[in-house]
């Protein structure tokens, strides 16, 4: 390496940090308003209707949930 040469390493200044990470501080503290009636993580249970079956035994007599996940979709 050559010695000398090189400028020294000057960190950024307390202002310079601010102006740079200021926005996402903003961003993450005070999220943008998005009208979100589900959570998009929460899972929904699913009524199945197995009465209209033709083939009835004891356990499709009875009601059956799936769950399924609802996913977010960003625009």
């Amino acid at each position: 390496t050559k010695s000398g040469s090189a400028a020294p390493y000057v960190p950024p200044t307390n202002k310079e940090l601010e102006i740079l990470l200021q926005p996402m501080f903003d961003e993450y503290l005070e999220p943008p308003r998005v009208d979100r009636p589900v959570s998009p993580t929460s899972a929904v249970p699913v009524p199945i209707n197995s009465v209209a079956s033709s083939s009835e035994d004891a356990s499709s007599a009875n009601s059956t949930y799936v769950t399924q996940t609802l996913h977010h979709i960003r625009k």
